[in-house]
């Protein structure tokens, strides 16, 4: 699915549903989704020039009419520039921040986990924080008036 709103254009993504499920098997041990029904986003020409990706809740009513529970953003013009191996990294990024708990009655209750430290201590730990650094100088390649320090994950 593919739509134009305003002067963005939405795109459903198979490419980033299959890259989100690979980096969901690869990292049981730092994603936590239960059984979230997610779908991936691809926003041109950006979600705004100070944004990478963004994974977002659905509001009951969002849910309602979608049936998901997730919806994760990326700012297509970047993603296309990113290597794979840093695509794979945003990606878990991303995915790191669904939370998904089981409250008293058994029912999976969804939430968005904030950052540890600036992106998440489990995927510096593991991958360094190097990986940041080439997704904001691909952001400044398309928009030089950024700032390395203004993009946001």
């Amino acid at each position: 699915m593919k739509e134009q709103i305003g002067k963005k254009t939405y795109q459903t993504s198979d490419e980033l549903k299959a890259l989100g499920e690979k980096v969901f098997r690869e990292n049981p041990e730092m994603v936590f989704a239960g059984e979230a029904n997610i779908a991936y986003v691809l926003v041109y020409p950006s979600i705004s020039k100070k944004v990478a990706g963004k994974c977002i809740r659905s509001s009951n009513e969002l849910r309602l009419f979608s049936g998901k529970d997730y919806v994760i953003e990326m700012s297509g013009e970047l993603w296309d520039l990113l290597p794979a191996d840093v695509k794979e990294l945003l990606m878990l990024h991303e995915l790191m921040h669904v939370a998904v708990e089981v409250d008293g009655d058994g029912n999976e209750v969804y939430k968005i986990r904030d950052h540890d430290v600036q992106d998440f201590s489990a995927i510096i730990q593991k991958h360094g924080i190097a990986w940041l650094n080439t997704v904001k100088e691909k952001a400044m390649e398309i928009d030089d008036t950024l700032e390395l320090h203004e993009l946001k994950l």
